[in-house]
């Protein structure tokens, strides 16, 4: 349960650092696996950039998310972005 609390921390600090509004957390259970939704009306996030250099200042949140879940992906809709992660139970 800690990964799923550090990858929602770290999203939920995106959402608010980054857009306006606020945004939601959407959080269930199937099958042996936890998945989480982080909705707000932000751009689409971009994954895979990797970890920023040890010298930078800001950066590590998304790069954190992708480390530490199963899965990440982002979902866009009209006037939303959806960060969805999953992991393992």
């Amino acid at each position: 349960m800690e990964l799923l609390t550090l990858a929602v921390s770290e999203l939920a600090s995106n959402t608010l650092q980054h857009t306006t509004g606020g945004g939601r957390v959407l959080l269930w259970a199937e099958a042996g696996q936890l998945f989480c939704d982080v909705v707000d009306r932000g751009p689409a996030r971009e994954f895979g950039q990797g970890m920023p250099s040890a010298d930078s200042i800001r950066g590590r949140g998304l790069a954190i998310v992708e480390q530490v879940c199963d899965e990440v992906a982002v979902l866009t809709g009209p006037g939303e972005t959806v960060v969805r992660i999953r992991l393992s139970l």
